[in-house]
C-alpha cells in the first residue's frame, strides 16, 4: 500500500481523528485530576496490597500521563500536516518519549 494514498484516505483521517479525540479527552481529564482510575489500570496495581497502593501519588502520575497524551496528539497532528517530515518528527517523538519515561520513573514526587 502506498503511504501517500493511505494519508489521503478519508477512512484513515476519521480513524486518526477518533483516536486523537479520545487521547485528548483522556489527557485533559487526567491533568484535571479526574479519571485517575485509568492510572490504576495502566500502572497495573489492581492486585497490589493497600499498603503498596498508598505509596503512589496518583495525581502526579495522572498529570504526567495526561501531559504525555496531549503531547502525543500534537505530534500526530504534526505528522498528518507535515507528511514529508514525518520520519524526522517520529524520531524526535521517540527520543522525547524515552526522555519522558526516564524522567517520570526517576522523579521523587511520584511516591508519597
Amino acid at each position: 500500500m502506498d503511504v501517500n494514498n493511505f494519508n489521503n484516505s478519508p477512512a484513515a483521517l476519521v480513524i486518526c481523528g477518533i483516536v486523537m479525540l479520545i487521547m485528548l479527552v483522556m489527557g485533559i481529564q487526567l491533568i484535571r485530576g479526574k479519571w485517575l482510575y485509568l492510572v490504576n489500570f495502566v500502572a497495573g496495581v489492581f492486585g497490589e496490597s493497600k499498603e503498596k497502593k498508598a505509596t503512589f501519588n496518583y495525581k502526579v502520575i495522572g498529570k504526567s500521563v495526561g501531559i504525555f497524551l496531549i503531547y502525543t496528539v500534537v505530534f500526530m497532528v504534526l505528522c498528518m500536516l507535515l507528511a514529508k517530515y514525518s520520519l524526522v518528527l517520529l524520531t524526535i517523538y521517540t527520543i522525547s518519549m524515552f526522555v519522558w519515561l526516564f524522567w517520570a520513573n526517576t522523579k521523587d514526587n511520584i511516591k508519597k
